[in-house]
């Protein structure tokens, strides 16, 4: 699985975000160690609300905005990757600023 869906999820883990403030948070936050368009993070987005990771919802005062958060078994895939020694991950990137 690519390492871009634990991005996210850490992302997720600080605070419920929309799909337009994940890519603000590559293009700003991250930008230095790990980037990615938004082309990229919508799909992996959709798969994760399919593999129940994440939940999507909708505001009570903005139904405009599709929200997402981490579910339980998001946060335990996230904790597992964390756990995971870096010399068993492929580095492409900075994996260790990542985590």
């Amino acid at each position: 699985m690519g390492t871009l869906k634990y991005a996210i999820l850490g992302l997720l883990n600080r605070n419920e975000m929309t799909g337009y403030e994940l890519s603000k948070e590559f293009e700003t936050t991250l930008f230095e160690f790990w980037n990615a368009k938004h082309s990229q993070i919508y799909p992996e987005l959709r798969q994760m609300v399919q593999d129940k990771w994440i939940e999507k919802y909708v505001k009570a005062d903005n139904d405009k905005e599709i929200y997402y958060k981490l579910l339980p078994l998001g946060k335990q895939k996230l904790t597992r990757w964390i756990e995971e020694p870096l010399e068993d991950l492929p580095v492409s990137q900075d994996l260790f600023s990542l985590k």
